[in-house]
């Protein structure tokens, strides 16, 4: 169901190091957090790897709500404004 990170840079064959590096330069999905751990669901890698591993930040409306949670007051506004942004540059 999840990849933790060792189980997903060995999948990519890679290490922690260097995917931390990847995710920081947005060329592989967005990680998930359960339970204060971090981890990326198996589905979300299958489908980032059916369009071919593209190198923008793959964001899923998991993470979208998960943003929204974790946000309060200020935060949630500009989280708010940058996911508008986000979507209203999506198709340009």
């Amino acid at each position: 169901m999840f990849y933790d990170i060792n189980e997903l840079a060995a999948l990519l064959k890679t290490d922690a190091e260097k995917l931390i590096d990847l995710i920081d330069a947005g060329s592989v999905p967005l990680p998930l957090y359960v339970g204060g751990l971090c981890r990326w669901r198996k589905i979300d890698i299958q489908d980032w790897h059916d369009q071919g591993c593209p190198r923008e930040a793959v964001v899923t409306p998991y993470h979208t709500s998960l943003a929204i949670l974790r946000a309060t007051g200020d935060e949630l506004v500009a989280t708010i404004y940058r996911m508008i942004a986000e979507l209203t540059n999506e198709g340009e």
